[in-house]
């Protein structure tokens, strides 16, 4: 992951030298004074990056503001105050995981997070953060509204699964009512990849099944990465589908590739990786490199990334492809609800 730091004054430069000596396994990328900020947001916003700002709610409020565009699109910002007191998330809280970002921050510097979504201060399940933690894409965004303000009100909400979805039995939120599929009447929540019933939810969720597996050489930049993974996309008939991308996936090694994690956040996917020891265990047939292996430790990578995310019962989709230092492959997982818990950390 690549975090955004930005402070102000001396205190703030030196609270933000600590968030980064606070997060060893991910890329931070501190302001330098002479950067303009509306610049440096602005590039930050393209690439959904996220923020954290250390000093005033304010200065936050009014650096972002004109790059705030769509509560599915924004990028997830958390300001810190220059004492390392109080992590608060101020925007995309539950899409953009801002929430979660400020209390893993809160855990690691010692502060307090500050979190002031209402789902959250009611202790409600919050359908956005159901969303992200399964990987499913929302459809339609204006019916997370809608549904919150149900559940806000003390109702229950209707949800219904299409029976190709694992889900757990267990654990279900006592605010779920699950409903057989496919819904006579209108439901609150729908939870499929066909089309079909549409038109009865009033929030339609869709599975991201797909898990791009990349390899590259060091250094590599985001866009011959981003060029090779959309041939791909089209070669297995979903172009530019990159709503249908649960995750990229590759090898620990690379696990600070800059390229590598601004290519996943600018497709608003996680960036996973496993160590060569777990890549090895995959079992399957696939292209292998004796240069590969010497460098990582392994002899495939992308394929091998893309099914141990994809998980049981995945199947490789597109081979490993490979042109301007880069490699693909493309798996596909199960539609599955991993669970109805949000996780704590990051």
């Amino acid at each position: 992951m690549i975090l955004r730091v930005c402070a102000f004054s001396d205190a703030g430069r030196r609270l933000a030298a600590r968030i980064a000596a606070a997060f060893p396994d991910d890329i931070v990328d501190v302001r330098e004074s002479q950067t303009p900020l509306d610049a440096w947001v602005a590039d930050a916003f393209a690439s959904n990056l996220p923020l954290i700002f250390v000093g005033a709610c304010g200065i936050a409020v009014r650096a972002v503001a004109p790059f705030v565009k769509d509560k599915t699109l924004d990028s997830p910002v958390v300001v810190v105050d220059e004492r390392g007191r109080y992590a608060i998330p101020i925007l995309s809280g539950h899409l953009g995981g801002a929430n979660r970002l400020a209390e893993e921050l809160a855990r690691r510097i010692g502060a307090e997070a500050v979190v002031t979504t209402a789902t959250d201060v009611n202790g409600l399940f919050a359908v956005d953060v159901f969303a992200a933690e399964n990987a499913f894409h929302v459809e339609n965004r204006d019916g997370i509204v809608r549904v919150s303000s149900k559940l806000l009100a003390g109702e229950r909400i209707d949800v219904s699964i299409d029976p190709k979805i694992e889900y757990p039995r267990e654990d279900v939120p006592a605010e779920l009512r699950l409903r057989g599929f496919a819904p006579e009447a209108p439901c609150d929540v729908l939870i499929s990849e066909s089309d079909e019933f549409r038109e009865r939810a009033t929030l339609r969720l869709v599975p991201k099944t797909l898990v791009l597996g990349v390899g590259c050489r060091k250094g590599v930049d985001a866009d011959a990465i981003e060029r090779l993974a959309a041939d791909r996309l089209a070669a297995i008939g979903a172009p530019g589908r990159w709503d249908r991308v649960a995750a990229v996936a590759s090898v620990d090694l690379k696990r600070r590739e800059y390229g590598l994690a601004l290519f996943a956040s600018r497709i608003r996917a996680p960036f996973v990786v496993y160590s060569a020891e777990e890549l090895a265990a995959v079992e399957g047939d696939f292209s292998e490199s004796s240069f590969v292996r010497e460098v990582v430790g392994v002899a495939n990578v992308c394929e091998r990334a893309a099914l141990r995310e994809a998980g049981a019962g995945a199947k490789l989709l597109a081979e490993k492809a490979a042109r301007d230092g880069v490699t693909v492959a493309i798996a596909e997982r199960k539609a599955v609800v991993r669970t109805w818990k949000r996780r704590s950390t990051l």
